[in-house]
């Protein structure tokens, strides 16, 4: 590796002096000069603004009850409670649109009318009907050509207390996830490679262990009742909501051109009820996703928690901090983004982002850290500051995990994986030329 020489310049706001690597950001660590935490604190408008700042009024006071409550016992709050009692009542509704519409059907007088009002009603128990998410098999890796991965998941699935994977899922996302599918509650793992590729043994083994503990810590937001509920309000109102107000197909060389081009102004008023309608069932999927939001912000924090029982709270923390370093991905897609494709053939694009990381100067990861301070706090995000979680983990974090890691063999799944780091290399620069192409584009 080419020896780097630093650099030295005084900091034009409190003119200390500043040691930098020249192939990175100069800034000042003593007042923060040029940091650039402007772009992470932005708002769109006064009301974004204000919700902001009633969203870090809120995570701080969650942070506070969590670092002095016991998370593995917690008590179902009122506006959970609340949230279920309105979902039984939705999903009630919903299939009572279907029992009304069979009953009309079959009744004897009425005639014509009764086929009417059956039809509107099983119309709108169709639109509105609750449906399971399908499992996307399709995306699996497979289990005979990636045994060792789905070994090492299923050892954390038995150390957490709770049933194996499905299915795993590798994918170019810097992040990972898990799914829950069907009343069997089938697990899904999704792992983002790049995320994966630049962790350490320890920090993927937390990792997983995160996001396992989400199917044993009773979040809310993963609940078949809820769910439901919200996926009936939002799939309705998607469902009877028209593009247009009106509508400019009509040609004139169709036959009662006349009529149909008065009937399209008369369907304004309906179109705008119908709107109306959708954005007052968006309204109501909005508002019980508000109730549990704060209890789904308590969840992230327990599996954060629970997570430490499998390697401790310095592998949780470290492996936390390096979700900062997205920005080093980019950077990194950016120069391959330049290079045509009988050069990116040769070119191990993971490894030298290993490489890349693992070499980053101190004042680039603590510029990164800096920046994580000001993350932008949600009232409707399901994850609270990460400043937060690593702060709860370091007060309340397990010292030692259980997990015996001797035990797995990181040479044979890094192997496995390595047979479609190619295939995502190309959708990872794919990803990031269409990025470009849309900012640049308006």
């Amino acid at each position: 590796m080419e020896e780097v020489i630093e650099k030295s310049i005084e900091c034009p706001s409190c003119k200390v002096t500043i040691t930098y690597n020249p192939n990175y950001a100069e800034w000042c660590q003593e007042c923060e000069w040029n940091l650039k935490f402007e772009d992470k604190i932005k708002s769109k408008s006064k009301f974004e603004e204000f919700y902001l700042k009633i969203s870090k009024i809120q995570s701080k006071y969650l942070f506070e009850k969590v670092i002095n409550e016991d998370l593995f016992n917690l008590k179902i709050s009122k506006l959970r409670i609340i949230a279920y009692i309105a979902s039984f009542f939705i999903i009630i509704l919903n299939f009572s649109f279907l029992i009304i519409g069979i009953y009309l059907l079959f009744l004897n007088w009425g005639g014509i009318s009764n086929y009417l009002l059956s039809f509107v009603f099983l119309a709108i128990f169709w639109l509105s009907k609750p449906s399971l998410r399908k499992i996307p098999k399709d995306d699996f890796l497979s289990k005979d050509n990636f045994p060792e991965l789905y070994n090492l998941v299923n050892q954390v699935c038995n150390e957490l207390k709770t049933t194996n994977v499905e299915g795993i899922i590798l994918n170019e996302d810097f992040n990972a996830s898990i799914s829950e599918y069907g009343f069997s509650r089938k697990k899904v793992l999704r792992i983002g490679l790049p995320l994966w590729n630049v962790l350490n043994e320890e920090e993927k083994l937390d990792l997983l262990g995160h996001e396992i503990s989400h199917c044993t810590n009773k979040d809310p937001s993963r609940r078949i009742v809820i769910g439901t509920a919200i996926d009936i309000l939002i799939d309705t109102g998607h469902a009877i909501y028209p593009d247009k107000l009106l509508s400019n197909d009509i040609s004139s060389d169709t036959w009662g051109y006349i009529p149909m081009e008065l009937g399209k102004y008369v369907a304004i008023p309906i179109n705008l009820l119908l709107r109306l309608i959708s954005h007052i069932l968006y309204f109501f999927a909005r508002s019980l996703c508000q109730m549990i939001w704060v209890d789904s912000q308590r969840a992230e924090y327990l599996a954060d928690l629970n997570a430490t029982k499998i390697m401790g709270k310095k592998s949780a923390i470290s492996g936390m901090e390096k979700s900062f370093l997205y920005e080093i991905i980019d950077f990194e897609l950016s120069k391959l983004a330049l290079k045509n494709n009988k050069e990116l053939e040769n070119i191990d694009f993971f490894t030298i982002l290993n490489d890349k990381v693992s070499n980053l100067p101190f004042h680039e990861t603590e510029r990164l850290k800096r920046l994580s301070k000001f993350e932008n706090h949600r009232l409707d995000a399901t994850h609270p500051p990460t400043i937060y979680r690593i702060k709860m983990l370091e007060k309340k974090g397990f010292e030692t995990g259980n997990f015996n890691k001797e035990k797995v063999d990181f040479e044979k799944i890094k192997e496995e994986i390595s047979k479609i780091e190619h295939n995502i290399k190309y959708k990872l620069i794919d990803i990031y030329k269409s990025r470009l192409f849309i900012r640049y584009s308006y």
